[in-house]
């Protein structure tokens, strides 16, 4: 199980984030995310019961807080698919979403090993080319 729920997390959000493109050129992008939304929620809330953990009210504030960041960060995401050529948007807003925390890690003085820099030059150069 442990291989298994990375690899379906990793195809859910490609496949959310190609359809989530596809359908903000046919409509706008705050419409996608109005439907998009409350069908996770609902989603997730059948799922939630076969995965262990606890519910706490500190852990439903900060999930509440990040689905409302989540929901203009997804908004202006799909925004630039509906604008531009999904091929180069989504993995130039992967790189950028990928440089936050490791520019936050070095700040706090973590160094990433060389194979780690040398994928983020890689997916950076992979996203600058156009």
């Amino acid at each position: 199980m442990s291989a298994l729920t990375p690899l379906v997390s990793s195809a859910a959000y490609g496949v959310s984030d190609f359809l989530g493109g596809v359908a903000s050129r046919r409509s706008q992008a705050l419409a996608v995310i109005g439907v998009a939304y409350p069908t996770s929620v609902v989603v997730m809330a059948v799922l939630a019961p076969f995965f262990p953990g606890n519910v706490t009210l500190v852990g439903l504030l900060w999930g509440a807080a990040s689905g409302a960041v989540m929901a203009f960060a997804m908004w202006w995401f799909y925004d630039a698919l509906a604008a531009g050529p999904i091929s180069f948007v989504s993995p130039a807003t992967a790189v950028l979403v990928a440089a936050l925390p490791v520019g936050i890690a070095v700040f706090q003085g973590e160094r990433p090993a060389a194979l780690a820099w040398l994928g983020i030059v890689v997916g950076r150069d992979c996203c600058t080319d156009r």
